[in-house]
């Protein structure tokens, strides 16, 4: 059964396709989308978004939708870059995923892109995960813990290199596992995080900001890495480690949103080429 909500100061399309979710693709006027058990479809119209297939509390807690977005925007709008992405991508909301699908997929990213890491999503959800059906087309659920044990069988998922780090990661991560990650702070759950093979500060933030709720987190790959250094750094390359700390006291505890918001502009040259800069 359709039904229509209200939700302002959301864009849909803009935040499945804004690169931190694999497991959805376009469908009539709308979207399927699958994460987690939730198997549903959504189309907007301004404000108005019709669904099927979810509630409209689960929807709203999927987008962030329950979240003081123009608090955040506006906390996070400390300077004229950020307040130039935040209008140029207003509606962005952070996605809250399954804490695995969202581990794996970021596996997933090392030296990848974002076509290829949806491939690897699919592949491993169809060998291993539970099939649905939303408006006569099939989907695969992505698979529980416990069930990525065969190597061989994850390369046939085109992962490559990571299947022995998915291997390793499903080898550990169980019910219990998750269970205790959820009640450490922000460092002490990075910190467990990287302890898991193929997982590095990057991986670990992604996950920390787009499966646990943690708005602290400050993903830097090659984009924000460019972003940050031309913007802030007057186009000098410097650690990571000292951009985390400079964007955690510029933007805030919500720096994770500022992130993504940063993501999209620089994908876009909304500051420009950037040129110059190493992002090694």
């Amino acid at each position: 059964m359709t039904k229509t909500i209200i939700a302002r100061d959301f864009e849909l399309e803009l935040t499945l396709e804004s690169g931190q979710f694999f497991q959805y693709k376009r469908y009539r006027d709308g979207f399927l989308v699958w994460v987690g058990e939730a198997v549903f479809f959504a189309g907007q119209e301004g404000d108005k978004i019709r669904l099927e297939g979810i509630s409209e509390a689960k929807f709203r807690h999927i987008f962030c939708l329950d979240v003081d977005y123009s608090g955040i925007l506006d906390s996070i709008s400390v300077d004229e870059h950020m307040k130039k992405a935040i209008a140029l991508f207003r509606g962005l909301r952070l996605m809250r995923q399954e804490f695995y699908e969202c581990l794996i997929a970021y596996v997933c990213s090392a030296n990848s892109n974002i076509p290829k890491i949806t491939k690897n999503v699919r592949l491993m959800s169809e060998f291993y995960g539970k099939e649905k059906t939303i408006l006569g087309n099939k989907v695969f659920l992505f698979p529980k813990p416990g069930l990525l044990c065969d190597e061989d069988r994850i390369r046939e998922a085109k992962t490559g290199f990571r299947a022995k780090y998915i291997c390793g990661i499903n080898g550990v991560v169980d019910e219990s596992w998750i269970k205790k990650l959820k009640g450490l702070d922000y460092e002490s759950a990075k910190i467990r995080l990287m302890e898991l093979p193929g997982v590095g500060p990057k991986v670990a933030d992604c996950v920390l900001l787009f499966s646990l709720d943690y708005p602290e987190a400050f993903p830097i790959d090659v984009w924000i890495r460019r972003a940050m250094c031309g913007l802030y750094f007057g186009q000098k390359q410097v650690p990571d480690g000292e951009i985390y700390r400079f964007a955690r006291a510029h933007f805030g505890r919500y720096c994770g949103w500022a992130n993504q918001f940063l993501f999209l502009a620089i994908r876009n040259k909304a500051f420009g080429n950037l040129k110059g800069i190493d992002t090694r």
